[in-house]
């Protein structure tokens, strides 16, 4: 189960959404708001679903902000396409709900079966954001400077 939860984060991540800034315009709002979402990268990397569902959550739900307020300052050009990232990794952490009924101290391979079944179609709609993301890495790099 870890392993799903793993590979949408890995999926945000590697997509692009949060990368390194090197020489970032640092004067727009947008720029700098895709730098502060560059720092969220790791708010993910030490919490795992399975053993804390609230903490995970509510760690997507501090990205999902963050997305939006992406959003609202991003040029026309790439709006929508944040837009579909935001509605993707909002419908995320709103499937991480399914782990609040797995106790971690009791494994159960029906629960984490089902778990696994619910997260799939949510998984499904991010790995379909490639081409949104390479148009945000695109705009990212050229117009504030962040390198993947």
């Amino acid at each position: 189960m870890k392993r799903i939860i793993r590979s949408a984060v890995v999926a945000l991540l590697a997509l692009g959404l949060c990368a390194a800034p090197a020489h970032a315009d640092k004067n727009s709002d947008f720029c700098k708001q895709a730098i502060k979402m560059d720092k969220l990268g790791n708010v993910l990397d030490s919490v795992d679903p399975t053993k804390d569902a609230e903490k995970a959550t509510s760690a997507m739900g501090t990205i999902v902000k963050e997305l939006k307020a992406l959003q609202d300052k991003a040029p026309t050009k790439i709006k929508g396409d944040l837009k579909d990232v935001r509605s993707a990794m909002d419908d995320f952490k709103k499937a991480l709900a399914v782990f609040k009924s797995i106790d971690p101290k009791k494994p159960d391979a029906k629960k984490a079966a089902d778990a696994a079944k619910k997260m799939q179609p949510v998984l499904d709609k991010i790995n379909k954001l490639q081409p949104s993301m390479d148009r945000i890495t695109k705009f990212l790099s050229s117009e504030c400077g962040i390198k993947p």
